[in-house]
């Protein structure tokens, strides 16, 4: 029966039909322990992708024969199928270390296509042990051998070789050249100097040259890429600004700046222009060294190209760091751009201006520190800092005075930051402010004081608590929690009493950063204050307490009417961790708001199995698709049996299509198992 088998198997390989021919292939390997070579290599030829691919994975997967490893080497010089030439390369390839014999045979033996095709499977393969006949090939009469050997050399990592490949540069042509330029690249080998300058004049060779250039420690090849960067070929200017910027990059100070001085004393209009151009480049590596370079031209005409292409977020550091070695007179420049700038550009050219720190830019970068766009208001406000120092904070403080009722938020952020390095001036200079009678400008001075204020300043902050204006008795009242020592608990304790709510929910926050018992009984008389917002703020922090003596009190507003409220009581019951009676929890989880049910599961893995098991199955009826959804992920979590079962039943009726998806997910119904009884 097995003969027969295998006669229809080897029939089938001549199919016309390729699914046929496929699955011959597929049995082939099955029916024999080693398969007739010749049917072997004939599905290696066969027409279809597929079939061959089938048995390549099957050979590399079977131990190889001696006849199959000739056959193997021999369909290498079949000059009629190509498929087969291919096929037996791969198996070649993934076979690997074993073939090395065999393939080091034919890179003697064979004829010139077949000592080329064995160099390149050597080099693929990766294993040094083939460099010594490599090596031998490089002196093979066939150019096209001795660049596979040079290139497969450098694949194979083994820097010994480098002498060997620089020695070719000197005698062999140009296909050779380029081989062994781009093996010793790869092995980041160095070339003597004297062969790079002899090949200079062949211009395909100067991309090359210049990349093992940039590891040369020989000064005299600053200038040769220097000249690089007016080549007339895009690549050729391009490895040239890529090898400078390698050489910048390892060098000393001292080289930086003096090749940082070459490069603007050679600048030239030319070379500015390639620069540009290579700003575009689609590759980032190019943009990047480009970038740099302008920078080292020291030349204003090219800062709008830079700050066009900083719209790139890789390209910004470098852009920035190009700019200022331009130096403060890019300032102008910038000025005259701002028009033309999107997002990014603005958010660069402001931090520029900040580290520039002139302060013909100060009425710019105020207005651009009010902008809507949160990225650009922080840089300008962080500019605005630097610019001047002590001296910018009169024109800082003269803005405020003009503007204050459009909003003047980023300056006085800047004020702030300023604050906290000349606390004093600033201080002195925002306190006539508070003697006035525009309520608005109060506010801004209040609010600039207080987040500037230190412990020396508790006098002022409590002349603040007790002003008319509610808005800066919440700015003090919130400076007070921040500095205020022992004698804050009182003013704090006291303006819970005040008739703005805004101003007891600060009061009631500075309260909740303080450990200490008698904070907590002041805390719970903030929870009979009328206003939901101030009883958020002392439930959130007795919740932070951890103490397990204040659950009680938490508990009466587990089922506040007002969700917000409830919402923060059920936080802070599972902050503390406290599993005590279950009745609240039961109580809390048919609260009328999703958000207090979904708290209160989030909660249950800390109860025991059968009192969380009451809150899960009854929120699988909830009339909200997320409460029953964060049911079902819970009880998935905790892999009840009970919970899953009513899980089951629920799925026969559950409408929503996500809520049911979760449902089959978590009782694996898709995979077809049945739920355990």
């Amino acid at each position: 029966m097995m003969e027969e088998e295998r006669q229809r198997v080897l029939a089938a390989l001549s199919s016309a039909v390729e699914e046929i021919r496929y699955r011959a292939v597929q049995r082939l390997m099955a029916i024999y322990d080693e398969p007739p070579v010749e049917y072997l290599l004939q599905g290696l030829g066969d027409e279809s992708w597929r079939v061959r691919k089938c048995v390549v994975e099957n050979l590399v997967l079977a131990k190889p024969t001696a006849d199959l490893m000739d056959a193997l080497i021999h369909s290498l010089g079949d000059e009629d199928n190509a498929g087969l030439r291919n096929s037996a390369s791969e198996v070649l390839l993934k076979i690997g270390s074993p073939t090395l014999p065999n393939l080091e045979k034919l890179v003697r033996e064979g004829d010139k296509d077949e000592r080329k095709i064995a160099a390149d499977i050597l080099g693929d393969i990766g294993d040094r042990a083939a460099v010594p006949a490599l090596v031998k090939c490089l002196q093979d009469p066939d150019e096209n051998v001795r660049a596979a050997a040079g290139e497969a050399l450098g694949m194979l990592g083994d820097s010994s070789v480098a002498p060997h490949l620089a020695e070719l540069l000197r005698q062999d042509g140009l296909v050779v050249q380029l081989s062994c330029l781009d093996a010793l690249d790869r092995l980041e080998a160095i070339v003597p100097l004297a062969i790079a300058e002899q090949l200079l004049g062949t211009r395909p060779l100067r991309s090359h040259l210049y990349r093992i250039m940039a590891r040369m420690t020989d000064p005299s090849v600053i200038p040769i890429l220097m000249e690089g960067l007016s080549a007339r070929g895009r690549v050729e200017r391009a490895a040239a600004a890529r090898a400078l910027v390698r050489q910048y990059m390892k060098g000393e100070r001292q080289k930086q700046v003096e090749m940082q001085v070459a490069v603007a004393r050679a600048s030239s209009d030319r070379i500015a222009d390639s620069l540009r151009a290579m700003l575009e480049s689609p590759a980032i590596d190019d943009q990047e060294a480009a970038a740099r370079i302008l920078g080292w031209t020291g030349r204003l005409d090219v800062v709008p190209d830079l700050i066009h292409a900083a719209r790139d977020d890789l390209l910004r550091e470098v852009i920035h760091e190009s700019i200022l070695l331009i130096g403060p007179k890019s300032a102008e420049v910038l000025h005259d751009l701002q028009d033309a700038m999107g997002r990014s550009e603005q958010v660069l050219a402001v931090d520029l201006l900040g580290h520039f720190g002139q302060a013909s830019s100060l009425p710019w970068i105020i207005d651009l520190s009010l902008s809507g766009d949160l990225e650009v208001a922080d840089a300008a406000q962080r500019s605005l800092a630097k610019i001047g120092g002590v001296s910018a904070i009169p024109t800082l403080i003269s803005y405020i005075k003009r503007n204050f009722k459009d909003g003047a938020r980023g300056v006085s952020s800047a004020l702030v930051v300023l604050g906290n390095k000349h606390h004093h001036e600033v201080i002195e200079q925002i306190l006539p402010m508070l003697d006035g009678t525009e309520s608005g400008l109060r506010q801004v001075a209040a609010d600039i004081l207080c987040q500037v204020a230190h412990k020396t300043n508790l006098n002022i902050i409590i002349r603040l608590i007790g002003d008319e204006d509610a808005k800066v008795r919440e700015a003090a009242v919130r400076a007070m929690g921040r500095v205020g020592g022992e004698e804050a608990v009182e003013k704090l304790r006291v303006a819970l009493t005040d008739e703005s709510p805004q101003v007891r929910a600060t009061a009631t926050k500075a309260l909740g950063v303080r450990e200490d018992p008698e904070v907590r009984k002041i805390l719970k008389v903030a929870l009979r204050d009328s206003e939901p917002w101030v009883v958020r703020e002392a439930l959130h922090a007795l919740g932070q307490s951890g103490d397990e003596d204040i659950v009680e009190t938490l508990l009466a507003y587990a089922w506040n009417p007002n969700g917000l409220v409830a919402l923060e009581a059920v936080r802070a019951v599972n902050r503390i961790g406290w599993h005590g009676d279950v009745s609240w929890l039961i109580r809390a989880g048919r609260h009328p708001d999703p958000e207090v049910v979904k708290e209160v599961l989030a909660g249950s893995e800390r109860w025991a199995i059968d009192d969380a098991r009451k809150v899960l199955v009854e929120a699988l009826g909830d009339r909200h698709w997320d409460v029953r959804m964060a049911a079902v992920k819970k009880i998935g979590e905790m892999n009840d049996p009970g919970a899953k079962q009513a899980v089951f039943e629920k799925l026969q009726t559950e409408e929503d299509e996500l809520v049911k998806e979760s449902m089959e997910s978590i009782l694996e119904v898709g995979k077809g198992n049945v739920l355990d009884d």
